[in-house]
């Protein structure tokens, strides 16, 4: 069932995943000033000491992402739903973290933790990590040496450049490992034993439209892409008052549709891919309708 629930979460819309990354970040924000109002926390940070930590956040939340370089032997073992646990958990982390760290510095630069709120807006956060002390409270949190003064800013510094570089490194492994064609046929097979073609291919046309409309060639655009059932619809445009199909043109549509990895591992799961062209008014219109039986064995 978790493994279902994971296959269905990779299928959503990339919009959707970051939406609920951020609701788990707030989670996490939320839950740490309910619990210092709980237990009526008073400890303060002073700005270096602040900078420092909330680096060493990021540059801990950019190691937890090279769990998803794992991505293949998860999919393969069944235990795909951990990474995305695991996930979670780092997001609700640095979302509880961010918040003890901010309304400590609130304390300190405010008198109170209610300015915390700003380290959730861009440039107007710089507010709660310069405004300075109000006063030496014995509450201050202590701080290693490391992290006071000047050579806390430099170690911030340098944890930021690192979280930047492994940031980039990590992208573009985990870019190799979701671009390999056995992963990326697995993780298909397992979306459409979970939810169904239908669905998959409901999934494929939210995501294609984000790049429609696209011009495929001169005089050739691509329109629209919709799912209809186990269908999956490509309408192109011309730049000609009319369309002529000939066979041989039919063909060399039905050769490129099934050269392209993509489409064929859809059909192999049963997808039917209809290519719709429509003349420069959309009066004249012409169907190429591709399966798995008319390609050529691979």
């Amino acid at each position: 069932m978790l493994e279902a629930k994971a296959i269905e979460y990779f299928t959503l819309p990339e919009e959707t995943t970051k939406f609920y990354g951020i609701l788990v970040f707030i989670a996490g924000f939320v839950v740490a000033a309910l619990v210092a109002r709980a237990k009526k926390r008073s400890f303060e940070i002073n700005r270096a000491p602040f900078f420092f930590y909330m680096s060493l956040i990021y540059f801990l939340a950019s190691v937890s992402k090279m769990a998803w370089l794992g991505m293949d032997s998860a999919l393969r073992g069944g235990y795909l739903w951990t990474l995305i646990a695991f996930n979670a958990a780092c997001i609700f982390a640095s979302g509880y973290f961010t918040s003890v760290l901010a309304m400590a510095r609130s304390r300190s630069a405010f008198g109170n933790s209610k300015g915390a709120i700003l380290a959730f807006f861009p440039i107007i956060n710089f507010w709660l990590l310069f405004a300075p002390p109000k006063s030496q409270n014995a509450n201050t949190l202590p701080s290693p040496a490391y992290s006071r003064g000047a050579l806390g800013v430099i170690c911030a510094f340098v944890l930021m450049f690192c979280s930047v570089v492994l940031i980039g490194l990590t992208e573009k492994f985990s870019d190799k490992v979701y671009g390999n064609e056995q992963v990326s046929e697995l993780l298909l097979e397992k979306a459409i034993n979970s939810e169904g073609i239908e669905k998959v291919l409901q999934h494929v046309a939210v995501e294609a439209r984000k790049t429609t409309p696209s011009k495929v060639e001169d005089g050739i655009t691509l329109e629209t892409i919709e799912a209809f059932g186990s269908e999956l619809r490509r309408t192109f445009r011309t730049d000609y008052p009319t369309v002529i199909m000939t066979e041989e043109l039919r063909q060399m549509i039905i050769n490129d549709t099934c050269e392209k990895e993509s489409l064929f591992n859809l059909m192999k799961s049963g997808a039917i891919i209809r290519d719709v062209f429509l003349s420069k008014d959309g009066s004249a219109k012409v169907n190429v309708t591709v399966t798995q039986e008319l390609c050529p064995e691979k």
